[in-house]
Formats: structure tokens, C-alpha cells, sequence
């Protein structure tokens, strides 16, 4: 590397984040920290703690809202790094399992779960997306492939286990949604790849 800096009350670095309107990188740590970074001096802004401290694996920006917003195993917190001292809580529709992914695209922010579940929430209308009949809008994967070796046949074998959406990005027309995974549990070998229009 060219510069390398240590990153303050950081224990392990899971996500990072770019917004080059105010030219920072973000970066989340398995501790439940937040950090700022300025990219032109490679220096530290800011550090602070979330609220939600368990699972932190995710994060993504939003350059129409300047914020960022943080996945954990039961909230999605939104952070504007212009009020430090502000923090918005979503719920996660599936607490248990945990957020694993989030993209922004205007103003929804499209959440992939633990258990196989895409999420859509409005960030201007404060909720999620929901259908004519008042169920949450969602897309559940398939179950992709995995591998029945010695570990799923002594452990696993009764269970069902859904693919975790790890990533997921849209085209440039945003009317494509790519999404990829895998099981959730450790000792579980497997992995998903979808494409919805």
C-alpha cells in the first residue's frame, strides 16, 4: 500500500464506504463503530458507536440524502455524518437472521436478509414498501446449490437453510436487480446468484 493508518477503537473492518461529493470513505468495524475518513489526507474526521452493536456487516451511501446507512442483525441505522449526534433506526422486517446487504437507489433502500428476503423501505415516506393487500414488498430467492458433504448430513440435514443475500447492485437503468449468496449458518458450503426485472 501506498499509506496505511490505523483506524481508532476499530477491532476488524467489515464494511467500507465512498462518497466522493464530500470526499470521505466510511468504515465500519465489528466492534459497532462508525469511522469517517478524508480521502485528500488520509486522515480521521470522526469515530462514534452505534447503537445496534450486534452483526454490524454491512453498510452503503446515499449521496441524495448525505447519509449511510448501517446493517445490523435487527435495525438498519441511518447516519447523517453532518449531525454526529443524530442516529434513525429502522426495524428489520426478519430480526433474527440479520441485514446483509443494503443498496440505496433514490429514495428506497432495497435490504438483503439472512433468510432469503429482499426488503424495499421509503426513506421519504418513513416505511417499507408494501403490496395492495398490506404485506411488506419483497423477493425471495431460490434456494440455490449446496454442498451435502459430511458436515450438512451429520448437523444440517433436517433443516432447511435459505441463501443469505451477501451483495446485491442494480443496473444503471435501476430496472435489474442483482443479487448473490449463500447459506448463513458456518460449516455450510453453498451459494446463490439471481437476476429479477
Amino acid at each position: 500500500p501506498v499509506v496505511s493508518r490505523f483506524c481508532e477503537k476499530a477491532q476488524k473492518v467489515r464494511a467500507l464506504a465512498y462518497n466522493d461529493d464530500r470526499k470521505e470513505l466510511a468504515v465500519l468495524s465489528l466492534n459497532a463503530y462508525f469511522h469517517l475518513w478524508d480521502v485528500e489526507t488520509f486522515n480521521a474526521r470522526s469515530h462514534r458507536g452505534l447503537i445496534h452493536s450486534r452483526e454490524n456487516v454491512c453498510m452503503t451511501v446515499s449521496k441524495r440524502y448525505c447519509s449511510y446507512a448501517v446493517g445490523s442483525q435487527s435495525h438498519i441505522d441511518l447516519l447523517d455524518p453532518r449531525c454526529p449526534n443524530t442516529q434513525t433506526s429502522i426495524v428489520s422486517k426478519h430480526r433474527g437472521s440479520g441485514v446483509r446487504s443494503l443498496t440505496f437507489t433514490d429514495d428506497i433502500l432495497t435490504i438483503g436478509t439472512g433468510v432469503g428476503v429482499i426488503l424495499f423501505f421509503d426513506i421519504r415516506a418513513g416505511r417499507y414498501l408494501e403490496s395492495e393487500c398490506g404485506h411488506a414488498c419483497s423477493l425471495n430467492v431460490g434456494s440455490g446449490w449446496l454442498r451435502h458433504d459430511e458436515t450438512y448430513r451429520d448437523f444440517f440435514w433436517e433443516s432447511d437453510y435459505p441463501s443469505a443475500i451477501y451483495t446485491h447492485r442494480y443496473d444503471s437503468t435501476g430496472t435489474r436487480l442483482f443479487a448473490a449468496g449463500g447459506p448463513l449458518p458456518a460449516g455450510l458450503w453453498g451459494n446463490y446468484a439471481g437476476l429479477w426485472r
